[in-house]
């Protein structure tokens, strides 16, 4: 993944989707990713980037939990 600049930057990111079947991949498949720098984001294709928050250290291992209700999404990075 590059920035605006096109300078790539170090990431890690996984996606999923609401769990309803009638839903089409476009309309419910998030991903969650976080950067190297310290950014942790919400991302939907075709809308960008949903939320976004800096996290301090992103440089060893993440516990990463979604949860999905409705129309909300929350996501934490070690209960935080």
């Amino acid at each position: 993944m590059a920035d605006d600049y096109q300078i790539p930057n170090y990431w890690a990111a996984f996606a999923f989707r609401k769990p309803d079947y009638s839903y089409w991949y476009t309309s419910s498949c998030y991903l969650v990713y976080y950067t190297a720098e310290g950014e942790v984001a919400l991302y939907r294709a075709g809308l960008g980037v949903l939320a976004s928050e800096p996290y301090e250290d992103l440089s060893n291992w993440q516990k990463v939990k979604i949860r999905v209700r409705n129309y909300r999404i929350d996501v934490w990075v070690n209960g935080v």
